[in-house]
Formats: C-alpha cells, structure tokens, sequence
C-alpha cells in the first residue's frame, strides 16, 4: 500500500465511547466528532420529527433513549429504538458507525479496520456480540482487546521506556463497568498476570443512587416523585452526574433548577445543596466492594501489593476523591493518573492497531480471564457422577496456547458422546449446571467396546480476539469435530 493503513482504536464504552489513531510512540491523535468533541456519550435515540438516529446528548431528550446498551451485550434481549425492537448489538453498530463515520470526515479518507476495546470481565457471547457490531457498523474488527490493557499499553509506552520488568496494576472505573488488571511490562512487551472486575458497576451506578436521593428528598419536601416523568428524571439523571462532577473537586455543590414540577397551580423547584461526605456515604459500599477484586487479581497474578512498581487509575470514575483513597489504603502507594482517564483506553487501542500494522514494536501477552471445560463423568467414592465441570483452560492462562485433556467412554459399547463447552461463571461450584453453556456437540462414530477402553481428546485454544477453537477426537480412528 502506498501508505501507513490507519486501524482505529475504539473505547466503546457503557456511558461514553472514544477515538484514537497512532501517528508515532510519542504522538497519538484523539478523534473529534463535529461538535468538536473527543468524547462522545453512548446514548442512542431515534428522532421522531425526522426520522433519524440520534446520539449523545440529542439522543437523551428523544422519546426512548438506550442508555448503557453496553451492560446487555451478549444478552437475548431487544430494545426500543424509535417504533422497532432491536437487539443490543444493533445498538452498539449505530454507535460505531456514528464513531466510523466522524472519524472519516475528522481525518479525510476511508478506515475499514478498528480495535475495540471490551472490560476484562466480558465473557466470550458479550466479545462475540462486540465483534458482530464492529462487523455491522462495516469495521473490520482487527483485535478486540481488554480496558485495562490497552490502558497498561497507552501508559507504559509513555512511562517506563527505560526501566525493565515493571509490575503495573490497572484499577479501572468507568462509567460502567470496573476491571482491575495487573500485567509486567519489560522493553515493550506487555504481559498480563491477572486481573477481574465487575461489569456492573461504574459512574452511572453512583449517578443513580445521587438521582434517587434527589427525588426522596424532593418528594418528602413536595409530595412529588420526579421519577414518574421520563424527561424530568432524565433531567434529575443529568443534575446528579454534574454535581458528582463537581464533587471531585469541590467539598459541596449547589443543585438547582428553576423548574421542576406544578402543584396547586404553582411552579415548584429544585434546591438543595450536597455535601461530598454525604456523596461519599452512598456510593462508599460500592466501592468497598473494588478492594476484594484488587486482592483476587493480585492472588492470579501470584503477587502482593508490596510487588507492584506502578498503579495506575483508569476511567472517568477514579477521579472521585474516595476511589483514590480506597486504592492508596489497599495499595500501599499514591496511585497515578498521568494520561487522562477518560482517554487512555483509545488511545491504548490505538498502539494495538499499530501493532498490528508493524508501525510500533511493542507486544502484548494477554491472558484468560475465565476457565473454559467440559460437563464430564467423575468417579467420587466408587460412584459415577455426571454433570461435573471439568476444566480444560483455567482461569488466568495465557491466550494462544493449545490445552488438551483426555476422556474415557463411561458405558460399555458407548458410540456418541454430547459435548457440552462451558465457561466458568467465577462460582464456588465443581458443576456445570452452574457455569455458562457456550456451544454443544453430539460427536459421533465412538468404536463398541468395553467402558474405560475407548477415548476422546478434547483441545482448546483460545484467540486473541476472544473467540474459541475446540477440537474433539476419537483416539482410536483419529475423527474430529470443530467448534469455534
């Protein structure tokens, strides 16, 4: 080709989604939409005047806006967008598209390829959903990588380049998924150890609960829920998020709106100040809960706090003055925030698609954050119990390496066998029934003979971009069956 291909690096994320192109290691470009904003809300309408999708805060004042679609990736739901019933992907496509099509204006020619980024925590339907989206907003999806590595990648380019084997913790909180990462960083290879998260909690968690004490209190005042009107809770929704803002900042904020709600034919409305102590107790046994995920992806990554060299806070949500507390307490060091939060993950995308296209060096090891198995037939005290959860990857491993494991036909003369792929749902529980099934397979051709005799190989290998080969083989005939 005659020059550089440009794969955009996209932060698709739960309340607001980035850009970013890599032009060299010390320049990385954030892409601005026409409004020239470099950070978009993930909100999406349909406006009903002229007939079109919307997005950010135009989206917000339509009839039905979809607001945190992220959150039902991978999920067997449909949303409302304007009069049609549309699944979670198709929401998230309108969003990239809307991402793909700025970005060609902002930069003046055509971009086929992107990398998107996904929390730790997505599971392999909520990656494959991202991926289908990618591919409906006409991306071709080059890598779908974590948060919080892209976020190590953007910060120890920019960091650590003459320092060796540093131990970076990534606690990521955004605006609606939490991940904590921990990975070794060592003349531009990124390896990841460990990490886990939440996929349910971020900022617009914390803009809720603000929200609801804003309508108690206003109710017991006036008698009035401000919930029960879509737009006028919508408008308490972005009160709330701006006093949480504020509050990052300043020790109490003033919330105040003209206009409210009638009773009695009067005009009733909204003042109340807020102090970030009170802030703090609501949101405080929500963050409580990030410490245990810190200590699970330091157990993973076989190290202690006292290891690490680097924290590094990642998300608009970790400029709350208590998240900093609570990871200074846990880590035993001031964390940093040498990139911008909001942008450290498109821009980590970004050096990925340069990766990938030989314009940077460096590399990146990723692992798995799940285990994947099998439901197989274990002997406990002499007695055969189906159902059990037979892992074949554990959690943790690294991505492109091959995992094998061997079973024995259970019956005699037994010709066919279900093979049944799960992954782990992160429970205390030695059974399938209680993880995620992803694919079955009846395999079939087993040779008749006595039970124990016959065997079948099963292989896993899992793919950089979240997906999954499994392999299924009858030792004594050599058939196979494939799954992806």
């Amino acid at each position: 080709m005659s020059k550089k291909e440009i794969i955009l690096g996209i932060d698709l994320g739960t309340t607001t989604s980035e850009a970013c192109i890599y032009i060299s290691k010390s320049k990385l470009k954030m892409i601005h939409n026409d409004d020239n904003d470099d950070i978009i809300a993930s909100v999406v309408g349909f406006d009903d005047l002229d007939k079109a999708i919307v997005f950010g805060e135009e989206a917000e004042d339509t009839k039905h806006p979809i607001f945190e679609v992220k959150r039902e990736m991978g999920k067997n739901v449909k949303l409302t967008l304007g009069d049609t019933k549309v699944t979670p992907e198709v929401v998230s496509a309108e969003i990239l598209k809307y991402i793909k099509k700025y970005s060609e204006e902002s930069l003046g020619e055509k971009i086929s390829r992107a990398v998107i980024t996904v929390p730790a925590i997505f599971n392999i339907k909520q990656k494959e959903a991202t991926m289908k989206a990618g591919e409906m907003a006409g991306f071709k999806v080059a890598r779908i990588i974590t948060e919080p590595t892209a976020a190590a990648l953007a910060y120890c380019l920019e960091n650590t380049e003459k320092e060796e084997f540093v131990k970076v913790m990534v606690y990521d909180l955004g605006g609606g998924t939490f991940d904590v990462s921990i990975g070794e960083f060592n003349n531009g290879v990124l390896q990841i150890l460990g990490g886990d998260g939440d996929n349910q909690l971020g900022g617009g968690d914390f803009d809720r609960l603000l929200c609801d004490y804003i309508c108690d209190d206003f109710q017991k005042q006036h008698g009035i829920d401000l919930r029960d009107d879509i737009k006028t809770s919508i408008k308490v929704l972005k009160k709330a998020k701006k006093a949480k803002e504020t509050l990052s900042t300043r020790k109490k904020v003033l919330i105040k709106e003209g206009f409210m709600a009638v009773k009695n034919g009067k005009t009733i409305s909204l003042d109340m100040e807020l102090t970030r102590e009170t802030f703090e107790d609501m949101i405080s046994e929500k963050l409580e809960s990030t410490r245990e995920a810190i200590q699970k992806a330091l157990k993973g990554a076989k190290l202690k706090a006292d290891d690490i060299d680097m924290v590094l806070l990642v998300g608009g949500s970790t400029r709350i003055p208590l998240v900093k507390e609570i990871v200074k307490d846990e880590m035993g060091q001031k964390p940093r925030s040498d990139i911008d939060p909001d942008r450290a993950v498109s821009m980590g995308a970004a050096i990925q698609g340069a990766i990938i296209t030989g314009a940077c060096d460096a590399v990146i090891m990723d692992i798995v954050n799940f285990s994947f198995g099998i439901s197989a037939v274990v002997d406990i005290s002499g007695q055969d119990v189906p159902g059990y959860y037979s892992v074949i990857i554990p959690e943790n491993s690294p991505m492109l390496k091959e995992f094998s494991k061997k079973y024995y036909a259970v019956r005699d003369n037994q010709e066919e066998v279900m093979l049944e792929v799960y992954q782990s749902n992160k429970k205390e529980s030695f059974f399938a029934a209680d993880q995620s099934l992803l694919k079955e397979y009846k395999l079939k051709g087993i040779p008749p003979a006595p039970a124990g005799k016959e065997s079948v190989t099963v292989k896993f290998f899992y793919n950089l971009n979240g997906t999954m080969d499994v392999t299924a083989i009858i030792d004594s005939t050599g058939k196979e069956a494939k799954l992806t």
